[in-house]
């Protein structure tokens, strides 16, 4: 791994250890976007991938609206779904929304409903662990 690589992979993975935590200190997404400095969407999709499993769906920063998710009736249950054991993919089916809809307003369910599991922190810091050795052996 070249230098610029390995130095534009710990930047991202230490943006996502980032919103991570904030999500974890209670902040909604639009507040960790602010923080971390993406858009909201950008925001959701990250943290959605580490902590819902929902797969990178080509989410391009550069080209990514900035627009923040409306809710509407749609949206009422979706917390519901997912403590009842619905998938992100099941939901965006039942509901006719795109799944990072979805992920958003899960994340962003009052009640807190997607919990930050020990198993993810560790990855995170380990895979950050990892890239800082990369990054100085790079220099």
């Amino acid at each position: 791994m070249g230098r610029l690589e390995s130095t534009a992979a710990l930047d991202a993975v230490a943006r996502d250890y980032a919103l991570v935590s904030l999500y974890m200190a209670g902040l909604d997404v639009a507040s960790i976007a602010r923080a971390v400095t993406v858009t909201p969407r950008i925001a959701a999709h990250r943290i959605g991938f580490h902590l819902l499993g929902v797969p990178d769906d080509g989410v391009d920063a550069a080209n990514e609206s900035t627009m923040v998710l409306e809710p509407d009736a749609a949206f009422d249950a979706v917390d519901e779904m997912y403590l009842n054991g619905m998938s992100v993919f099941e939901i965006s089916e039942a509901i006719a929304r795109p799944t990072s809809d979805v992920v958003w307003a899960l994340l962003d369910a009052p009640a807190r409903v997607v919990a930050v599991t020990r198993a993810v922190l560790q990855a995170l810091r380990s895979d950050l662990e990892v890239l800082k050795g990369a990054a100085a052996a790079a220099k």
